[in-house]
């Protein structure tokens, strides 16, 4: 098998394009990676407030009462079922990345992409209605 020779790049190649930064030329890969990195970040920055809130526990039971009255107020709800979101996508990516890091699926990325994403809405449907009551 011959490979191709290589290529020197071009000027206009290298040019500045106002559509790579806005996403208009990204494909589905681009966003995979870029959300996968934002979920990454907020599940951070989520442990650290988390331990946070736990302190919460040493400065005694009232306060800790406090905490959890604030916490299981609607509004608060939404947001786990954002972190929850964060999380689900990132695991159910994960995987998927994983998987291709082992070279399983490599010719289906996108296929595999939707599968995962589909299986993550699912879930966090499951998750979201088991956390607001609704079942």
């Amino acid at each position: 098998m011959m490979q191709e020779p290589l290529r020197s790049v071009t000027q206009s190649e290298l040019r500045y394009s106002p559509d790579r930064d806005l996403g208009k030329s990204r494909g589905v890969g681009y966003w995979a990676f870029y959300l996968h990195r934002a979920s990454g970040l907020v599940l951070s920055l989520y442990l650290l407030a988390h331990l946070g809130f736990l302190s919460a526990l040493y400065r005694g039971p009232e306060a800790y009462n406090a905490f959890v009255a604030i916490v299981s107020q609607r509004g608060m709800l939404f947001m786990d079922v954002l972190l929850a979101a964060a999380a689900i996508y990132h695991a159910f990516n994960g995987l998927r990345v994983s998987a291709v890091g082992f070279g399983l699926g490599v010719k289906r990325q996108l296929l595999w992409f939707w599968v995962a994403f589909g299986l993550g809405l699912v879930a966090l449907a499951a998750f979201s209605v088991r956390l607001l009551g609704g079942g």
